[in-house]
């Protein structure tokens, strides 16, 4: 009797979240009890520097405003960290590193959990239940570390959830299912918020055709859901489409390049499969479990004519025309206004993802009891596309064992084809061919060996990608052969079934993930150089530093600590927030046109711009660039750079280096550079020229300029016309926040003041405590004209004033200041 109380307990929401917690423990263990960290690039270049720079602000006004990069961005309006709750209670207690690994956990776990309770609900079994349950908290695996994206796997069966108990409970599904649509909005990625309304409407459609009473109850609350939670979201969702409509994303995203292509049905079988030949963006990963995949197969072939077969797939195939290169489909909804800026459609595939989950959870069900001579005709097919595999990838293996055995007949046999050769062409040509013999054989004697050796790491039998895939898929045919599984008693088969299921799935996993992990050391130790830019550098700049890895550290040589330690080195992409030093460029999706072209002019690889608005991506030799360089040094020196961090000799520029460090030991030097021209972070300019606001004008006025301290370029309504003033007088900052400067000025005469800070909507100046009008300098910063005399000046970004702004420049964007 106790034991029957136990298999009950085990049942219910406590036995699912101690299955679940184990499972999650077992594939994150290296990240929560260890010492490392993703590896992925996103990773380290994203999420773990903006959660530092969280980690001291959470809580407070400062956490809206990212000051240290590009002069000021509002990330979370990209990333919309500050809306995760468990931020809020893990930051304070735990390292940023830590803070990431344990919210990734608990996010998955509360999925995982949640898709089981929504699956029993439709009455599939508990078993079935658990082991779907564990497969969809791994559908976002390759960005799972994206807090955004574990979150939405929390969010999504939490919507299915409410949508099940919208006409018995009401008033608290509308709550729960709100809830879910606004935080989605608020802190995943937009795409994927749409992509769970998108998921809560099948799921909708497909209740209403059970329900046989309270339908109109039933579409209220829906609605209800819908309408509150996007309006919820749209704290998130204005300032976005504002800061939208100042960058260039729409314009310069390629939909075509981000769609899956033919890797994607490969991926089914082996998940870290790749080849030259195949094409196509991964963002959902296909591969769900050998068993389980089986489990798939095996529903749709015993229940074809079924509608809950007929509704996954054409949900799936749905999924499958918004994601596939050249789709009609595509083509069509990509006219939608904001469409094309939800980026890759890859991610369409999460859909058909989740609507396999429920013919997996059948499929367990139908293995259990009796499936026919589907089980049977999957398992010899598992049995024989794992043999096949397993052959194919043995070959690999030995291939540069048996090309080494004949290297001597191939070393003959090119001696003598290229003596034949050589008697059939003119005799000037024979003898200069012949010059190179010596060549051309070390040549075909190495590139072979080569070949062979890559294609062996890549393929080869021992490698836990192939290896592991393989054994799962050749176990899980067998377990599923009937003379096999028709051993096993009635009563154990579901047991079985389940931990095969599982172990499918951590066979795969587990190995992978632990070889996508780096030490966390390469993100909590600085280097020298980050030492002596943090005590020297008021803002500093790399300087084409992903060029510099790859023409000087030859990233093909270089292993992946050399890289990784490089990469800090030369201060790589928002790297800066790991330390805490200013830094003029960033990598935003939602970068502002007007401050991405002044980065991109000097030298930025990171902002999305046109080919010849980018110096890093123009066709000019290095000598070139430097020369362009020192004619834009009064770019650098109005955007406030004091120093420089490049690999490249930047005495060619005129800048003075100041200290220098070796890399991977002695392959790269990395070199800081010294600007003394810089301007300060307030100044009165002396020579002023003023125009009607207009950024491509502005952009290209500013850019034909010269001389170290150019005339400073205003926008200004109604004024146009150069003016001329001494700059003399007193600037005191007597304090400089994230979202808050205070200034005090003092001159005996008309000025114009410049901060040198992105003024950007959210931002609004009090002078002498009254409200100012703005004009922009360099066509980003903020400018005012001062009367003679005493002022003190404030610059102030609050989440209303954000609001407001992206409301006026989404209604009238022509009468923006910025537009």
């Amino acid at each position: 009797m106790n034991q029957n109380l136990h298999s009950k307990r085990l049942q219910g929401w406590q036995g699912h979240l101690l299955y679940h917690s184990l499972f999650l423990l077992l594939l994150l263990l290296p990240l929560l009890l260890g010492k490392e960290a993703f590896g992925h690039k996103d990773a380290r270049m994203e999420v773990y520097p903006f959660l530092t720079l969280l980690h001291g602000r959470i809580g407070t006004v400062s956490m809206l405003w990212n000051d240290i990069n590009f002069h000021g961005f509002p990330h979370f309006v990209t990333n919309g960290y500050i809306f995760h709750p468990l931020f809020y209670l893990l930051l304070p207690l735990l390292s940023s590193v830590s803070t990431l690994h344990w919210t990734i956990f608990f996010y998955l776990l509360g999925g995982a959990v949640c898709c089981t309770q929504v699956l029993k609900r439709e009455g599939f079994s508990n078993y079935a239940s658990m082991a779907v349950g564990a497969v969809f908290c791994l559908r976002l695996w390759p960005w799972m570390f994206a807090p955004g994206n574990a979150f939405i796997l929390l969010l999504t069966p939490l919507l299915l959830l409410a949508l099940q108990t919208a006409t018995q409970r009401t008033k608290k599904a509308i709550v729960m299912g709100s809830a879910s649509i606004a935080f989605a909005w608020l802190g995943a990625h937009f795409h994927y918020a749409v992509i769970l309304m998108a998921v809560g409407l099948f799921f909708a459609a497909a209740q209403m055709v059970k329900q046989k009473q309270n339908r109109k109850k039933f579409l209220l609350a829906v609605l209800s859901m819908y309408v509150i939670g996007t309006t919820i979201g749209l704290l998130r969702i204005l300032p976005a489409l504002g800061y939208a409509a100042l960058s260039s994303r729409g314009a310069l995203v390629e939909l075509e390049s981000r769609t899956i292509g033919t890797l994607f049905p490969f991926l089914y079988v082996l998940p870290d499969f790749s080849a030259p030949f195949l094409s196509g963006s991964i963002e959902v990963l296909p591969y769900m479990g050998a068993v389980p995949l089986a489990l798939v197969l095996i529903a749709v072939g015993s229940r074809w004519r079924s509608s809950l077969v007929w509704a996954c797939l054409g949900t799936y195939i749905f999924s499958v025309l918004l994601a596939v290169p050249h789709s009609p489909l595509l083509a069509l909804l990509s006219v939608l206004p904001g469409f094309r800026a939800l980026g890759s459609p890859a991610r369409w595939i999460l859909i058909g993802a989740t609507a396999l989950l429920p013919l997996c959870a059948a499929g367990f069900d139908l293995v259990i009891r009796d499936a026919g001579k589907a089980q049977q005709y999957v398992a010899r097919g598992m049995c024989l596309v794992g043999g096949l595999l397993a052959a194919a990838s043995a070959l690999a293996s030995l291939l540069p064992t048996l090309l080494e055995s004949f290297q001597g007949s191939i070393a003959r046999s090119f001696d003598a084809r290229f003596s034949v050769y050589l008697e059939t062409i003119p005799s000037k040509a024979a003898e200069a061919l012949g010059t190179h013999r010596e060549y051309l054989q070390i040549f075909v004697s190495r590139f072979l060996p080569s070949l062979a050796e890559r294609v062996s790491t890549q393929y080869g039998l021992l490698q836990a990608h192939m290896l592991f895939p393989i054994l799962t898929l050749l176990a899980g045919g067998l377990l599923l052969m009937p003379r096999f599984w028709e051993k096993i008693p009635a009563a154990k088969r579901g047991t079985v079934l389940f931990t095969g299921c599982t172990a499918s799935l951590l066979l795969v996993y587990v190995p992978l993930q632990w070889s996508r992990t780096v030490e966390r050391g390469n993100l909590e130790e600085p280097s020298k150089t980050v030492v002596f830019l943090q005590e020297n550098a008021q803002r500093s700049f790399s300087f084409l530093p992903s060029r510099g890895l790859r023409e000087q550290l030859q990233l093909r040589n270089a292993t992946q600590e050399e890289i990784l330690s490089a990469q800090k080195h030369i201060m790589f992409t928002n790297q800066n927030l790991l330390w805490g030093i200013d830094t003029a460029d960033y990598y935003e999706p939602l970068h502002p046109l007007r401050m991405a072209r002044l980065v991109g002019a000097i030298g930025s690889e990171i902002v999305r711009l046109p080919e010849a608005e980018s110096l890093a991506h123009s066709s000019l030799s290095m000598e070139e660039t430097l020369r362009v360089l020192q004619q834009r040094r009064f770019v650098v020196n109005l955007l406030g750079i004091d120093h420089l961090v490049s690999t490249w000799p930047l005495e060619q520029a005129g800048f003075r280096k100041v200290h220098t460090e070796d890399v991977a030991e002695g392959k790269m030097l990395v070199s800081v550079y010294e600007n003394p021209d810089t301007l300060p972070f307030a100044y009165f300019p002396k020579e002023i020229e003023t125009m009607e606001p207009d950024p491509d004008g502005a952009y290209e006025r500013l850019l034909g300029l010269r001389g170290n301290t150019p005339a400073t370029l205003i926008e200004c309504t109604e004024c146009a016309g150069k003016e001329r003033h001494s700059g003399l007088g007193k600037i005191t900052v007597e304090y400089k926040e994230p979202t808050r400067v205070g200034l005090s000025t003092s001159s005996t005469e008309d000025q114009w003041l410049v901060v040198s800070q992105n003024f950007l909507p959210g931002w609004h100046m009090l002078l002498d405590g009254n409200r100012s009008p703005v004009s922009l300098a360099n066509t980003v910063f903020p400018a005012v004209r001062l009367p003679a005399g005493n002022h003190e000046v404030i610059l102030q970004f609050t989440y209303r004033q954000l609001l407001e702004d992206s409301i006026a420049l989404l209604r009238n964007p022509q009468a923006s200041l910025w537009l």
